[in-house]
């Protein structure tokens, strides 16, 4: 990134050059990962962050890959961040899912939630 080249390599970049590539690093989707280098995540490191097991999306092109991860999430992440409710809902909770292919009473939220009653999925393409 010009923005950081441009200093010296021992000088510590002003406040204003932080700013900046932080926020070209978020409109990006890039990581600071040296002193004067920022690079994109690889589609195996985005997984491993979304709590997803390594090659996931394997056999997709590396645009696919990103787009597909893009707006997901793994079921045991929701769960884990749902537990927190456990106490607030001794009952269990209904869940209502509209993503492909659910299967609701074996997913693991039912090990989060074990008296869960009601599981409502829907399933619908989008052409």
């Amino acid at each position: 990134m010009k923005a950081l080249k441009d200093h010296d390599k021992d000088e510590t970049p002003p406040e204003s050059v932080h700013r900046y590539v932080l926020y070209e690093c978020r409109r990006w989707n890039l990581v600071w990962v040296g002193k004067k280098n920022v690079a994109p995540l690889e589609p195996d490191e985005v997984e491993m962050l979304l709590g997803f097991s390594r090659d996931h999306t394997r056999g997709l092109s590396r645009t696919d890959r990103h787009k597909s991860l893009g707006n997901s999430f793994q079921i045991q992440t929701v769960a884990f961040h749902l537990s927190v409710l456990k106490d607030r809902f001794p009952n269990g909770i209904n869940v209502f899912s509209l993503l492909w292919d659910c299967w609701c009473r074996n997913s693991s939220l039912s090990g989060w939630y074990p008296n869960e009653e009601c599981c409502v999925s829907g399933d619908f393409r989008c052409e």
